[in-house]
């Protein structure tokens, strides 16, 4: 029913799905083995009814159930990471909305521990990264504290070394660090900034 919700975008479908993915977690009660995956599940499906239809009900839902998700999968849990990120980006999501800045460190904060726990080479490690750089930079324009600058432009740093010539994702980290040095020219005016930010965004078109 999602994946058709996804294709054909009838309200009904997904509303359908949620009703089911209750129904579902109502059955997997605490103890229950499988109960983090339909708390997922279920906080997935009202997530996207909220980027529909806007209801912060869905939103603080989704947000309570990743709540619960992550109390099971502690650090040492293979999924703690995942659930670390889901949470972060329901918590950013929800700052975007309302504007309350608990949630947008709350975010980071969350981002920072997920990222510590994925280790350089593993699959998420660069997307993982660039959640963290995103909601430092995010932080940065609403409050100026340029140790937030500082450490996005480190962290885009890594992420074209991770992603060499020829990986599908270097261009967008060619950009994102070039985006966030152009941010520091503008606060600072050092040329050199505004150089090698320009120097990105070539090799970046290039690609």
């Amino acid at each position: 029913l999602t994946t058709r919700f996804e294709q054909l975008g009838d309200h009904a479908d997904l509303d359908r799905a949620i009703a089911f993915h209750h129904e579902a977690l109502e059955l997997r009660p605490v103890g229950h083995p499988d109960r983090s995956s339909s708390l997922n599940n279920l906080a997935a499906a009202l997530s996207t009814r909220f980027e529909q239809l806007g209801d912060c009900v869905d939103l603080n839902t989704a947000i309570a159930l990743h709540h619960e998700d992550l109390e099971l999968r502690p650090v040492g849990h293979p999924d703690c990471s995942s659930s670390l990120n889901n949470l972060a980006n329901a918590l950013s999501t929800r700052f975007k909305q309302l504007g309350d800045h608990a949630d947008l460190d709350r975010a980071i904060e969350l981002y920072h521990e997920a990222h510590e726990l994925i280790p350089v080479g593993h699959a998420n490690h660069s997307s993982s990264l660039n959640n963290l750089a995103v909601a430092l930079s995010t932080r940065f324009e609403q409050f100026g504290d340029h140790a937030d600058l500082e450490r996005a432009i480190a962290l885009h740093h890594e992420a074209p070394e991770l992603h060499p010539v020829g990986a599908p994702d270097r261009s967008s980290s060619l950009n994102n660090l070039a985006n966030a040095l152009s941010t520091r020219f503008e606060q600072l005016g050092d040329h050199a900034d505004l150089e090698r930010a320009i120097a990105l965004h070539h090799e970046a078109l290039e690609l």
